[in-house]
């Protein structure tokens, strides 16, 4: 380069925290090894043999950072380590925190090498507040360049000690990324960014990092070589502070059509790593299909089927006459049972005048999922995609009509409207490989209304036994709800394999009359996304156009009227302050001299640290249900149960427990008179 030799020495560090290595990272050290004289690869723990072998063929060294007597791993591979640094021209710094490079880095270091900068990294965060051009406040530290002036430097050596000092090694790069641009500038070093122009100004009201929020312009319009992975998968309260969510999928959707970046690269860390819900929100898994058009014609082999459970009687109409808009060449499955039903489905086959359509009788247990998964379970692998849908009405066992209509309406609807709807569904399964499983969206009305705020109700450990059992390695966690409701879907086989091959029989379910909620059937209902995700594949949601537009008019009417009702009183002005916690618990407070926190666990403890903050309020303790106290005291304060307490005026209760335990915790306070209660939800505050 330039026309003299650079001894250019990469240390690539692995900050992910799991054993496991993701085939993203092997691409990133493939690709960045042709650019280095020496790899030096640094493990923040332990792998398995496997990886740590398939790492040594990127890695001159590899160091873990500490090992179990609490020193570096050999004196031999640090010797070297030193030499390679000591004849080493430039230091390049890289992690694993992001996807690339997604253009060769040559163009990178010409550039860079003509502006002479002791250090340098691709971007960073400049600030106009106090200038008019701007001053840079720090350089990202995915990808930073030393120089070896700098590298050797007393100066240097003292930072990197300084900044080891941090407890954990997030807390470290963090540190090292927000100090180190100041720290060195204010020795008389030199520091530049690659990407220097308007990409990474920000105006007096800009806080939020542009490689993070703004990423599909730095990829789109700088040809940013890197993307971080939290550009593409962040809270999501926070993405929505910065944009209306769409730069997650407009990144990845670039990066698929004008790089030479496989992007099954990034979504099998995704699927790997992230709840299922967390990717459909990120990259908004909802479809819509058209319902009317030109038909697209299949091949006669593919391997399609339905299935459509039937139990009522005076439905069977109403579902014949989507069946019947069945195309063709896809086999049909119908599961019923009792000679008037059997009769009747016969009849209409009959005039339906086609031979791939047959009933299939199951054993009256388990309703509609034992007649998937236990009577058409020899059958279910033979197809490459599979549909299914049942009937439906109100817990009330009333027809149809009204709020069972409209449930059994979206179900169907929104599965097998008609042929053109299904072709579009089945294109759609071909045009994405990684797509496992698309639903019908929730019900969002009558007692349907609160299905997405709790849609674990009380089966989450019932369908972590069911995960276990599957032996599925998936991302399920309490606070993230599931999506998919009603047990039906469009799925690809293959991503529902140990549900369909798991010997789940008729004894597995709970004898009629059937629990309302908790049951085997219940964590089926929800776990469908999650096999999928154990598989590789992520899920999503359909929809019809003519249902796409009332459900986005119903959402968007249910988020207004519930805003009426909370913005001025909670003093919501944008999305951010749902999460202003200090400000709600400091209002709650000013109307109590002493308060209680209800809950003794995690979220009560992260409640008592927002708490003993308010200087005027005193905190009297904690408090459990009756029977549930394990111990007399917690952080310092008693714990007592709630019969040991009085309701007064002057004192107030925060419940802190995870919402799925709100409700009852609430009437369990009003009966005792306890009126003065605020909700503290692991993230958000409300007032009641």
């Amino acid at each position: 380069i330039g026309g003299y030799y650079v001894n250019r020495v990469g240390i690539f560090s692995v900050i992910n925290e799991k054993s496991t290595i993701e085939e993203y990272t092997f691409y990133f050290l493939e690709e960045i090894k042709k650019d280095v004289n020496k790899l030096i690869i640094i493990l923040n723990q332990k792998v398995a043999v496997g990886v740590y072998n398939r790492l040594e063929k990127y890695g001159d060294i590899l160091l873990y950072t500490k090992n179990d007597e609490n020193e570096w791993k050999v004196k031999e591979d640090i010797e070297r380590y030193h030499d390679y640094i000591k004849y080493a021209n430039e230091i390049v710094f890289f992690n694993d925190s992001c996807y690339g490079p997604l253009y060769s880095l040559e163009e990178v270091w010409k550039v860079m090498e003509l502006r002479y900068a002791d250090f340098w990294g691709i971007t960073g965060q400049k600030n106009n507040i106090y200038t008019a051009i701007g001053e840079i406040q720090y350089i990202h530290s995915y990808f930073l360049s030393v120089s070896h002036q700098l590298a050797s430097s007393e100066e240097f050596k003292k930072f990197i000690n300084w900044a080891r000092q941090n407890d954990d090694l997030k807390s470290a790069i963090k540190y090292f990324e927000k100090n180190f641009y100041k720290y060195f500038s204010e020795k008389g070093y030199k520091g530049e960014i690659y990407i220097n122009d308007e990409a990474i100004d920000l105006d007096e009201f800009e806080r939020l990092d542009n490689l993070t929020f703004d990423s599909y312009r730095m990829v789109s319009k700088h040809h940013c070589p890197f993307v971080r992975r939290n550009a593409l998968m962040n809270e999501h309260e926070k993405v929505l502070i910065a944009n209306s969510g769409e730069t997650a999928k407009k990144t990845l959707d670039y990066i698929t059509k004008y790089t030479d970046y496989d992007e099954s690269l990034i979504w099998l860390d995704l699927i790997h790593n992230y709840d299922i819900g967390q990717i459909r929100n990120a990259f908004h898994l909802d479809y819509v299909f058209q319902t009317k058009g030109k038909i697209i014609k299949r091949t006669e082999d593919c391997r399609v089927a339905v299935i459509a459970h039937i139990n009522y009687t005076d439905l069977i109409e109403k579902c014949f006459s989507y069946i019947e808009k069945i195309p063709p060449y896809i086999d049909i499955f119908i599961t019923t049972k009792g000679e008037k039903n059997i009769e009747y489905i016969s009849s209409k086959i009959k005039k339906m005048d086609r031979k791939n359509i047959r009933i299939i009788v199951p054993k009256d247990r388990g309703r509609e999922i034992s007649a998937l998964l236990v009577a058409c379970k020899d059958f279910l692998m033979n197809y490459e995609y599979l549909c299914f849908v049942h009937d439906k009405k109100n817990n009330a066992g009333e027809p149809h009509r009204t709020v069972g209509q409209s449930f059994m309406d979206i179900l169907w609807e929104n599965t097998i409207k008609n042929d053109i709807y299904i072709e579009n569904v089945l294109k759609k399964f071909d045009e994405e490989p990684r797509l496992g499983i698309l639903a019908p969206p929730a019900p969002y009305m009558a007692m349907f209304f609160t299905t997405g705020a709790n849609g674990w109700t009380t089966c989450f450990d019932e369908t972590k036994k069911l995960a276990k059992r599957l032996k599925l390695e998936c991302n399920m966690d309490l606070n993230n709800q599931p999506f998919v409701f009603g047990t039906t879907f469009w799925c690809r086989t293959d991503a529902l394999k140990p549900l369909f091959e798991s010997g789940i029989g008729y004894e597995d379910f709970c004898e009629e009359p059937m629990p309302v909620d908790g049951t085997i059937s219940h964590a089926i209902e929800r776990i469908f996304p999650y096999i999928a995700q154990s598989r590789g594949y992520y899920s999503g949601i359909m929809m019809t156009d003519e249902y796409a537009s009332l459900y986005t008019c119903n959402c968007q009417y249910m988020l207004n009227t519930v805003l009426q009702k909370v913005l001025y009183d909670e003093g919501i002005e944008q999305y951010g302050d749902i999460h202003n916690l200090e400000y709600r618990i400091e209002s709650f407070c000013s109307n109590y001299k002493k308060v209680y926190i209800y809950g003794a666990g995690l979220c009560g403890k992260a409640c008592l640290s927002h708490l003993l903050k308010q200087k005027n309020t005193k905190m009297m303790g904690f408090v459990v249900s009756d029977g549930y106290r394990k111990q007399n005291h917690a952080q310092g304060f008693n714990i007592y149960e709630i019969s040991e307490i009085m309701p007064k005026s002057d004192e107030g209760v925060l419940i802190a427990v995870h919402h799925n335990y709100v409700r009852e915790i609430k009437d369990v306070l009003s009966k005792r008179g306890f009126i003065n209660v605020g909700v503290y939800l692991e993230g958000t505050y409300e007032v009641v």
